[in-house]
């Protein structure tokens, strides 16, 4: 992963590296320090099976590793799969009560969606506001409390 991000990094300065899951490496300080957050799936719905709640067990163990990235500074980003609004709210919930940054959509991930935010109510241009325009075609992430991705568009 050093290599990987050092190689990144000189050829794009700015590059950012996040992984997705693998989680129990963020025990080692040193893969730390060559990534910039992490992402991981299913935290709370979907480990086992389709928009179902994962286990306690599961999302803890996982968080205990996740926390290390989060006390270093670090971004956390979910992405859990539920279909059920009441479901999706929750999944963004807990996310958020623990520090990371939520976002629910489609497993199959063929499709970009807007996540509502608690502060969702404030309008669009609340949402416009708290993203950073990074150019045409990539993503950028609101700070907190809103926690969702943005797509820019072309």
């Amino acid at each position: 992963m050093a290599r990987i991000s050092s190689y990144a990094r000189q050829k794009r300065p700015g590059f950012l590296v996040f992984p997705q899951n693998g989680e129990r490496l963020l025990a080692y300080p040193e893969y730390r320090a060559v990534i910039d957050g992490i992402a991981k799936e299913d935290l709370f719905y979907g480990y086992e099976q389709d928009n179902t709640l994962t286990s306690a067990e599961e999302t803890n163990f996982s968080a205990e590793y996740l926390d290390k990235a989060l006390k270093d500074g670090m971004p956390v980003l979910t992405v859990d799969y539920p279909t059920e609004r009441s479901k999706m709210e929750d999944a963004q919930r807990k996310s958020r009560t623990r520090g990371y940054i939520p976002y629910v959509s489609v497993r199959a991930l063929d499709r970009f969606v807007l996540n509502q935010g608690p502060d969702s109510a404030r309008g669009p241009a609340a949402h416009k506001a708290a993203v950073k325009k990074t150019g045409a075609g990539r993503y950028a992430t609101t700070t907190a409390p809103m926690g969702t991705f943005r797509y820019l568009g072309a």
